[in-house]
């Protein structure tokens, strides 16, 4: 029963708080680039990982975005 809130919402809550916030609930392979460019850097994913077609493949791509996007 949890509510979408998205991208936008998490900004707002990441800068409000002293503490890391991950977004979860929708994560996947084919939107991870587009979450991080939105100025998310952690995420919880679940289902994007264990619904996909190709399990593996959908975790690398997502461990390989976000860790091109950790600050240099």
């Amino acid at each position: 029963d949890a509510l979408v809130r998205g991208v936008d919402n998490y900004l707002q809550i990441q800068q409000a708080v002293n503490i890391p916030c991950f977004g979860i609930g929708g994560v996947s392979a084919d939107n991870i680039e587009y979450i991080l460019s939105k100025g998310v850097r952690r995420v919880a994913v679940a289902s994007g990982i264990t619904h996909s077609d190709d399990p593996r493949e959908a975790a690398r791509k997502i461990k390989e975005a976000l860790l091109g996007n950790l600050p240099h």
